[in-house]
């Protein structure tokens, strides 16, 4: 039934073998204590004599024997414990144990979930005191492994929603630092508006640094935190940099007034930290871009809910991007700028050509900032992801003016400059729908190429649907011919028009996806149901409709939701 190998067999034999001698010999030892009293009165022997030896026997040889069976018997009782109550997951090498572990502590990225930061940085520690708390061998093949140790946790409790905690105490940075061994570090700080970041000392370590990530409610305590790391002559080879300013309010002051971060302290390195990076992360942080030049070693940019100043300042990022030749990602997100307010000062849009660039995400832009990004870089080989808002029909207002309209027809002669793959369009409760369907039917004409629709809160009234769906002319070129359709907490007033509408795309469409509700009854008296599955157009999308999922409309897709900083 089992199968032993000859070692197993041998280890097995010289044990059994052992207890069997020492059965025999103490068999043999209690028939001479029973006959120890009779035979030495017979040999003669002084009674104190026979004492004597007795009581040292019991002192000695009963201790340690009595010693050692205790100490067998427990270790055999663990040994047994151990090889029936461990999974096989203990037979794995330390190697393959390694690989399994490191799957349960860095989760792989969802992209259809965003982790905030501080849950990843809990569940990453969880999962360590989880797994160290199983069994020996697993807790030395944790304590070995410098990697599950790399990600170093600065964390003011007193500022951060989390409580990682150990006996009270907060997560030890140096307790990190000293398991990590000799592995690359990354650095995930979470600050309040102040910080005791100058009692850290990371210097001994900093050569070792790979990544730095701080979201923090002051600009200053992240300028603290970095003056730490960029000291004169530290040997740096970060490659990554995600910083947060963590604002309860956005600031959209004309101009902007939050100090700039990279005059916080007289940084000598800072640019050149900047220069080497691949990938830069920034949310709401003010740069003075004149000052910066990219490398080629930079593949990924990301800024969010940035108050970027002029238009000027803009056109300084853009330039500045110009050496980055080897940029894959771009994201441009809620990133606001505004027309530089000496009109005497033409603003010359530069012309950047990115080779490499795969992707650009453009969302909740201004017009004058749209139209700076897209009319500036010439290259068209990379996927262009734009999510339109009302703001594209707006330039940023001058300190609390109204904002300046913009005529549809401006906003088309900018979408006919570039490759569209994916559009969103986003309608705001508190806007008020900022399309209307001759508006859409000028986009949809302006980009040939989207490939993906995603739509999220829409009334789709039956003019709506007439001007989105695509002509019947087979020569219509200049219109969109969707792969993929997503439709969530849409409103849907008239069936017939609105499956018409989708039923126009399936001849290229291999994808829908709907969430939303139909609207019925007369106008001031509409009635309103959320789609279920029973209803006969549903019933009608998964008889006609290619690959068709129906959502539920309790939630907010990714897409549409508002940005969270994440760990990686």
């Amino acid at each position: 039934m089992f199968e032993l190998n000859k070692s197993s067999v041998t280890t097995i034999r010289q044990w059994e073998e052992a207890g069997a001698a020492l059965t025999l010999a103490l068999s043999k030892y209690l028939d001479l204590c029973v006959s120890l009293g009779p035979n030495s009165q017979k040999d003669g022997t002084p009674p104190k004599v026979l004492a004597t030896q007795i009581d040292s026997a019991l002192d000695t040889f009963h201790t340690e024997l009595e010693q050692r069976v205790a100490q067998s018997r427990s270790i055999l009782a663990r040994t047994r414990n151990q090889v029936l109550s461990i999974s096989p997951i203990s037979c794995f090498s330390n190697e393959i144990l390694s690989e399994i572990f490191t799957y349960v502590i860095y989760d792989p990225i969802d992209p259809s979930n965003p982790v905030p930061m501080e849950s990843s940085l809990m569940k990453i520690y969880k999962s360590l005191h989880c797994l160290l708390g199983v069994c020996s061998i697993w807790r030395n093949v944790i304590l070995a492994r410098g990697s599950f140790w790399s990600m170093i946790p600065i964390i003011e409790l007193s500022s951060s929603s989390i409580s990682l905690r150990s006996q009270g105490r907060p997560c030890s940075t140096g307790l990190s630092l000293e398991r990590s061994g000799t592995t690359d570090l990354h650095l995930a700080a979470i600050f309040g508006k102040i910080s005791k970041c100058d009692d850290i000392d990371l210097t001994k370590y900093l050569s070792r640094l790979r990544s730095i990530n701080i979201i923090a409610r002051s600009t200053f305590v992240i300028g603290r935190l970095l003056n730490q790391i960029l000291k004169p002559g530290s040997p740096l080879h970060v490659s990554e940099l995600s910083l947060c300013f963590e604002s309860k309010v956005f600031s959209d002051h004309i101009p902007p007034q939050r100090p700039c971060l990279s005059h916080l302290e007289p940084w000598t390195n800072f640019e050149d930290l900047l220069g080497s990076l691949s990938v830069l992360r920034l949310s709401d942080i003010m740069l003075d871009w004149s000052r910066i030049t990219f490398s080629h070693r930079l593949v990924q940019l990301e800024l969010q809910n940035t108050n970027l100043g002029s238009d000027s300042n803009l056109i300084s990022l853009l330039t500045s991007l110009s050496s980055a030749t080897e940029l894959r990602t771009l994201e441009l997100i809620s990133v606001t700028t505004y027309p530089n307010p000496d009109t005497q000062i033409t603003t010359t849009k530069p012309i950047i050509s990115l080779p490499n660039l795969q992707t650009m995400v453009a969302r909740n832009l201004y017009f004058n900032t749209l139209a700076i990004l897209l009319s500036s870089i010439t290259s068209r080989s990379h996927r262009l992801v734009l999510h339109l808002t009302g703001r594209t029909f707006e330039i940023t207002p001058l300190s609390d003016e109204n904002p300046e309209e913009v005529a549809t027809e401006r906003a088309v002669d900018i979408f006919r400059q570039v490759t569209v793959d994916t559009l969103l369009l986003e309608a705001f409760e508190d806007e008020g729908p900022w399309l209307s369907a001759m508006d859409i039917w000028n986009f949809l004409h302006a980009m040939p190429d989207v490939k993906t629709l995603r739509m999220h809160d829409w009334d789709f009234y039956p003019e709506f649907c007439r001007m989105i769906q695509r002509p019947d002319v087979s020569s219509e070129s200049k219109f969109p011919q969707f792969k993929y359709i997503y439709l969530s907490l849409v409103s849907i007033r008239d069936e017939e028009a609105f499956k018409n509408m989708v039923a126009s795309y399936f001849e290229s469409l291999e994808r829908i996806e709907l969430a939303g509700s139909l609207i019925t009854g007369p106008e001031g008296a509409e009635l309103s149901g959320y789609l279920e599955g029973g209803e006969p157009l549903v019933t009608w999308f998964r008889e006609n409709a290619p690959n068709f999922v129906l959502n539920s409309n309790y939630g907010v897709p990714p897409e549409f939701r508002d940005p969270v900083w994440q760990l990686w």
